[in-house]
């Protein structure tokens, strides 16, 4: 099966190749992750030498799986402060946020390389890992199955949803293949580890260790953290809308809420921050096609007085941080079939999420938040823009639907100890040796 599935793959590169260079000519998109992804920008410091230890590799897809590991690898620096670490991101707003957030703590941040045979086998060769961390799911046949050669593989807060469920299990021989590769699947919830099991896992490597993402650090800025942050934004006492992480299809609907509410609360400012960077300028034409005075977060003036209707969040993770202003949080990806986005990172700042029907990739979560009184599912705008009033309307309400979004992170912390537990079992276990390469 893997012939198949490395024919296709070439196939597949060489028809989207011409495509990758032209954009990256003519709008720079992928400059800086392809020449890595590609294996020809390997970092010379890198590329271990005898006298070094082999590093821990650690691996998240994009911004939302990279906030998570954050607590994992900070955890396994103090722990391990001896033993390098490698730390990779698949997309380019995952690799920006884990410079940012991660790269005091790890040796290397480094793209994730296409999973094509002859590239994996390069750069895995050059890093040689003594373990190999994949934090939820981002699976690739070639890497896997080469990484293996040198190191056990884990899977931290692994989940699958019903529609991966079912696409996996047209293939049940290639996937049982593959996840025996892993030593360890540690998954969020037992539907998830049904699923795990469903497409050939090994019952005794499965384990349900819950969602690390409740273990996040407390976040909650004081007073003056809070203060400034509005002096930055050229922001005094106005209240604050925010839609976080939104979709094409969503920020419409937004910006028609927002034009109602502003009818009777004329002090709101709108906060939109699209999940991809590449709609920045859209969203920004966008509002300005609905008559309001709209400023990229990037171009504020904190000196300045307000000359602004609407920002528009054009920084990379800062969202967390600038959910600590809301009055009201919109969380999206929600509203559109999308699958939703993390609405843990409004609870942690004692804020209320509100969010759209489709949240399958969230579904534990909101699950728990909604049956705590901490969350709260729309169905459409007419009812998005209900709860908005609603909330805004009454502060208290607001605040006391908050505190119990943020008790639910409270009740169920401990799950990155339970991993660390795992994880130190697998450190030990491995030793440094000498590896043929490949």
């Amino acid at each position: 099966m893997y012939l198949v599935y490395n024919a296709l793959m070439c196939v597949a590169f060489m028809a989207c190749l011409p495509y990758f260079l032209l954009e990256t000519i003519k709008t720079g998109k992928y400059k800086k992750g392809l020449p890595y992804k590609l294996g020809f920008s390997i970092p010379q410091d890198l590329i271990l030498k005898p006298t070094t230890k082999s590093p821990i590799w650690i691996h998240a897809l994009s911004v939302g799986e990279v906030n998570s590991a954050v607590p994992l690898v900070k955890s396994i620096h103090q722990r391990f402060k001896d033993i390098p670490m490698v730390f990779s991101a698949t997309t380019e707003t995952g690799y920006n946020v884990a410079q940012d957030r991660l790269s005091h703590m790890v040796n290397h941040i480094i793209f994730y390389p296409l999973d094509l045979i002859w590239i994996v086998r390069r750069i895995i060769n050059t890093v040689r890992p003594r373990l190999f961390i994949l934090v939820e799911t981002d699976i690739w046949p070639n890497f896997l199955k080469v990484v293996r050669y040198y190191a056990p593989i884990i899977l931290v807060n692994g989940s699958m949803s019903q529609k991966s469920y079912k696409r996996y299990r047209r293939i049940p021989w290639f996937t049982k293949e593959v996840l025996d590769h892993f030593s360890f699947l540690g998954v969020q919830t037992e539907e998830d580890a049904s699923r795990f099991l469903g497409i050939g896992a090994k019952r005794e490597r499965v384990r349900v260790m819950g969602n690390i993402k409740f273990d996040q650090p407390n976040i909650i800025l004081s007073q003056d953290e809070v203060k400034r942050l509005k002096q930055q934004l050229g922001l005094k006492e106005e209240r604050v809308f925010v839609a976080g992480s939104t979709h094409k299809g969503e920020d419409e609907i937004i910006l028609n809420i927002y034009k109602l509410v502003k009818g009777g609360h004329q002090d709101i400012v709108l906060i939109i921050a699209p999940r991809h960077p590449e709609r920045f300028d859209e969203v920004t034409n966008l509002a300005k096609e609905y008559g309001f005075r709209v400023v990229k977060r990037t171009k504020i003036s904190p000196s300045a007085a307000r000359d602004f209707d609407v920002i528009i969040l054009d920084t990379i993770g800062e969202l967390s941080q600038i959910y600590s202003l809301a009055s009201v949080v919109f969380v999206g990806g929600s509203l559109v079939n999308i699958g939703g986005h993390n609405m843990l990172e409004v609870a942690a700042h004692k804020k209320v999420p509100l969010f759209g029907p489709y949240t399958h990739d969230q579904f534990e979560i909101v699950r728990t938040l909604k049956e705590n009184d901490g969350g709260i599912e729309v169905r459409n705008e007419k009812e998005l823009l209900y709860q908005v009033e609603r909330l805004l309307d009454d502060p208290s309400l607001s605040n006391t639907l908050g505190q119990r979004a943020y008790e639910v992170i409270n009740k169920n912390r401990g799950v990155l100890d339970r991993n660390m537990e795992v994880i130190e079992e697998f450190i030990k276990m491995t030793e440094i040796s000498e590896s043929k390469p490949l």
